[in-house]
């Protein structure tokens, strides 16, 4: 990005740690946590690890969570039987900051950082509302990942850009970065509805034509009853005329 680098300053940083393919859910972990700094003098932090109770996404129950851009979010959703697909809605009643929601297969690890969340998967911008359409048949294990990564500036999203200092030493002015979203699954049409309007919308404009053409026949008939009757009448006596009328 140049010689003068945007930074980014937070004091909280969260990741969800991705489940291994290998490993069953029942089974004890662990893992190494590598924490280092640039700066001269020494720098205290607290690290906690806990258990993320709600993981998993249900169809037709909004979930309700936040993120920041150092605290990237995901959650699973699994397919139930009898539903080949689903629509993913997720609404803010903030605009900015801006936000990516990616649709990702279960695979670790999960690009859940704004420098690689487009890498993989299906993914939308987002401002206030998004929508994503999920069918059953691209996934392999019948699941995948929500992921929701909110951007470090709102260009993206067709925001401004903020101020940079160009001094190293001062802050830039960042703002609330946190945003507060909606994520509800829900089912999509099914091929069968689909079809089915499609038919339905066919039959009404096939109707309309059989009504046209049945009406136009039925004139037709009319006017050439009407002339053969006229030809007749030409075509008589005056006492035959007479007798007609």
């Amino acid at each position: 990005r140049g010689l003068y680098q945007r930074k980014h300053f937070y004091l909280d940083v969260s990741r969800t740690l991705c489940q291994p393919e290998t490993k069953l859910r029942i089974e004890t972990q662990y893992f190494y946590m590598d924490v280092s700094t640039l700066s001269n003098s020494n720098i205290s932090f607290q690290l906690q690890a806990q258990r993320v109770e709600k993981f998993l996404l249900h169809t037709n129950e909004p979930f309700n969570f936040t993120a920041t851009p150092s605290q990237p979010q995901y959650y699973e959703y699994i397919f139930p039987e009898g539903i080949n697909s689903v629509i993913v809605k997720v609404t803010s009643p903030l605009a900015f900051p801006c936000t990516v929601i990616s649709i990702q297969d279960i695979l670790c690890p999960v690009y859940d950082l704004d420098n690689n969340v487009e890498f993989i998967g299906m993914y939308q911008t987002m401002t206030e509302k998004a929508a994503i359409t999920v069918q059953k048949k691209d996934f392999p294990r019948s699941s995948f990942f929500v992921v929701v990564v909110v951007k470090t500036e709102d260009e993206a999203c067709g925001g401004r850009l903020r101020y940079y200092p160009i001094t190293p030493e001062e802050q830039p002015i960042q703002g609330n970065r946190s945003k507060l979203l909606t994520v509800t699954v829900t089912p999509a049409i099914s091929s069968e509805l689909y079809v089915g309007s499609v038919l339905f919308c066919l039959g009404v404009f096939l109707s309309f034509y059989l009504l046209t053409f049945v009406i136009s026949c039925i004139e037709q008939w009319r006017q050439q009853k009407k002339g053969g009757l006229l030809t007749a009448v030409i075509g008589t006596s005056p006492d035959e005329k007479a007798s007609l009328l």
